[in-house]
Order: C-alpha cells, then structure tokens, then sequence
C-alpha cells in the first residue's frame, strides 16, 4: 500500500473543495463548492469528477468547513459516496446556518442541514480520523472558532492542519480576523500551526482573511508558502 498523501485542490470559482487519499488509502473530502477556473464550466462537480475519473465509490471523512451556500453547492452528489463520518461546525444551530445564508439557495441549504442531522457526533475511537494511527499516520487536526456573531458563518469555520512526512498545511475554511485572533489564543492552536509549510489562503484569498497576528506567529516560525483557491 503507498505511503503517499495525496491532496488535489479544486479551484471550484467563489467556493473551494479539496480531496485527500490517506497514506493507507482512506478517502476525504473538504468543503463543497461547484465551478471551474474562470467558471469555464459553472457545473464542475468535484464530487463527479472523483466519481467518473478516478473511481471513487466511498468516502471515509466529509469536512465542511462551514455552512454557506457556495462551500455547500455540491451537497446533491453527497449521498452517492456514503461517507461514513461528517465534519462540521455542530454549534451553530440550524436557524444560525439559514440566518448565515439570508435565505438564498434555501434547498441547498436545507439539504445539508437533513443530511448533518443524519450523523452523531462525537464519532467512535476506532473510526476518528483525528487518531493518526487510523489513518497510516498522518495527523489531521480541526479547530473551530465559535465566540464571533453568528450573523456571519465565515468566522466560525473549522480550521484544518495536515501533517505527514514532515510538512504540514494549513486550509482555514473562510475565518476572517475576528476568528483568527480567538484561536491564536489557544496553546493547542499555536502548536499545531508552528512550522506550517503551506497556508491555503483563507476566505479564497480575500483581504478580509488576513490576519496580522497570523503573520506574525508565521515570522516566529519560518517561510509559508500561501495557496489562494
């Protein structure tokens, strides 16, 4: 079995997805956004895209970073892949999640709020992707700021950090300042962030996603590599 970590980046227009293929050959999914590259194709399904060109019948872990409609748009193709375990903010309630959303792309959303009260959480010891050795050793961790007001989700994303074979990468979901300044609070937050490698740029690269105080903890630290999708 390889001991590669695989991680493909769908640049998926406003939204973002990310697939990953474990070192023992388990499948995840980050986040949910339709489109192409300069919306070439509007209808880029990521999800179908796994399906017809790579074979992929089963995922093992779904992350959604947080609730709204442009990280949600791929949730129709969700159930053919059953994934055993779902990922996401559970503290936002689900008015929080329609209030977030000013009520645009009302089925999308409501679909996504059936499906997450199809999952229990927390999730069994011998199937937490968090444990390392479930998944041949890489270490994933995720981080959710919650003191914000919820009348904006992006401050209430989780925050993903990947470590495997002495790199690690950062992939943020959509936090603004207001979310980055309460998790550089946490010693366990610094911790997991000290010495990233590859920081995906948060809130797709816009200006609102920069924190000072992050790159400050960057400059303690060493050079990051920024990706924007």
């Amino acid at each position: 079995m390889s001991q590669e970590l695989l991680i493909i980046f769908y640049d998926v227009e406003h939204g973002s997805s990310a697939y990953l293929r474990t070192p023992d050959g388990k499948n995840m999914v980050i986040d949910l956004g339709v489109g192409s590259y300069k919306r070439s194709d509007d209808t880029f399904s990521p999800l179908a895209h796994l399906w017809n060109r790579y074979g992929i019948r089963k995922l093992d872990c779904v992350f959604v970073t947080h609730p709204h409609r442009d990280h949600l748009d791929d949730i129709n193709n969700f159930g053919a892949f059953s994934p055993s375990i779902l990922y996401t903010p559970r503290h936002l309630t689900d008015d929080d999640v329609r209030t977030g959303n000013q009520g645009k792309e009302g089925p999308i959303v409501e679909k996504f709020l059936e499906i997450r009260r199809s999952y229990s959480f927390p999730v069994s010891p011998s199937s937490d992707v968090t444990v390392p050795a479930n998944v041949g050793g890489m270490e994933i961790a995720a981080f959710n700021p919650y003191l914000s007001s919820r009348s904006n989700l992006n401050n209430h994303s989780l925050v993903i950090v990947i470590t495997y074979a002495g790199s690690k990468i950062i992939i943020p979901g959509d936090n603004e300042s207001p979310a980055w300044n309460e998790l550089l609070k946490r010693p366990d937050f610094l911790a997991a962030i000290n010495g990233v490698d590859i920081l995906v740029a948060a809130h797709h690269g816009r200006e609102a996603g920069y924190s000072e105080a992050v790159k400050k903890v960057e400059k303690k630290t060493g050079p990051t590599t920024r990706y924007s999708v």
